[in-house]
């Protein structure tokens, strides 16, 4: 069936992001980012890497140094994420 985040806005202050738990889902990383500012658009992929947009270029940049190496609070066991602006 259809897979991925409802429509949404989107924008160019986009991060990519690596690390990411198969189980993980666009949910889980829109939750987790949410920390760092207003998310407009998350996807995960089944390599294990994803996509987010903020609202906002201060945001992404804020996400990028706040978030970097960290992992989901419900997934300890997973690898650290990681993140790069494309």
């Amino acid at each position: 069936g259809p897979r991925g985040g409802p429509p949404s806005r989107r924008t160019q202050y986009r991060v990519l992001v690596s690390g990411l738990p198969t189980s993980g889902s666009w949910q889980d990383l829109k939750d987790h980012m949410r920390e760092a500012g207003d998310v407009c658009y998350a996807d995960v992929f089944k390599d294990g890497t994803g996509v987010v947009e903020f609202l906002r270029r201060d945001d992404m940049k804020y996400a990028v140094r706040k978030l970097d190496d960290t992992k989901f609070r419900s997934h300890e066991s997973a690898p650290k994420l990681c993140f790069h602006i494309p």
